[in-house]
């Protein structure tokens, strides 16, 4: 991992020191420590024209990660094998909760969101796969001297590039703060495609947001959470609706 950003030049935290734990069977990692501050405190700070330029910085940053050629058939194989597994848990969770929990769910249409999710996969899949940070949100980029360092890298792994993306559907969607992180968003998809979005790309987040929904409701199920499944639902049924499922849906904010 740490060899990728570095041929890349892409500035990132080193590693100080590693080291394997034969009796926990685990790996430690320290990190050196950037001094800076996140994406997320700079935009309660700083204007919002500032904050789509640091957003351009880190776009160009991420654009360097297709050049890391990646075996594609073997990579569409293993997700489609993943969506199968999380569509089945999505529909025996749903079951589970109303045969157990006196309750109702938010209203999902799963039937139309699955059929969203395996149409937009397509447009995933056209696109070459490549190297991914694979969690990029304002949390894990900080900015010091003019410098935008990603941290948080220990998940990087071969994907698509939007599902680098994952956090979109927790920031940028409300709250009083919505504009500047729509606009940091805004500027990382402009310098990750050269000031010009790709109209299909709004499909690709799709794609992006419904799967990270299925993600979710099964790590709650993993930790048969109840609470967590009710809240899951919830967001997201109120992106869902307001997106009309994202037919034809845009993110008027790209522009």
């Amino acid at each position: 991992m740490e060899n990728i950003y570095v041929k890349l030049k892409i500035p990132t935290a080193n590693i100080i020191e590693k080291k394997y734990l034969k009796e926990f069977n685990k790996t430690y990692v320290i990190y050196e420590y950037i001094d800076g501050k996140t994406l997320f405190e700079l935009t309660k700070e700083l204007e919002t024209k500032k904050i789509e330029d640091i957003g351009k910085h880190i776009g160009n940053h991420l654009s360097k990660f297709k050049t890391i050629k990646t075996n594609k058939e073997k990579l569409i194989n293993l997700y489609e094998s993943e969506l199968k597994d999380l569509v089945d848990k999505l529909y025996y969770v749903k079951e589970y909760y109303n045969n157990n929990v006196n309750k109702q769910l938010e209203f999902i249409d799963l039937e139309r969101l699955c059929k969203k999710i395996n149409e937009y996969k397509k447009y995933i899949y056209n696109i070459e796969s490549s190297f991914i940070h694979k969690d990029i949100n304002l949390n894990n980029v900080i900015v010091n001297n003019n410098e935008t360092y990603f941290i948080d890298t220990d998940g990087g792994k071969v994907s698509f590039r939007a599902l680098d993306f994952r956090g979109i559907c927790w920031w940028t969607w409300d709250g009083e703060n919505k504009l500047k992180e729509q606009a940091i968003y805004r500027g990382i998809f402009k310098g990750l495609f050269d000031g010009n979005i790709p109209n299909d790309f709004h499909k690709e987040l799709a794609f992006t947001i419904i799967y990270e929904f299925l993600l979710k409701i099964e790590e709650a199920s993993r930790n048969n959470d109840m609470r967590r499944i009710e809240y899951i639902f919830s967001k997201f049924g109120d992106i869902f609706n307001r997106t009309n499922y994202f037919e034809d849906y845009k993110f008027d904010w790209f522009n």
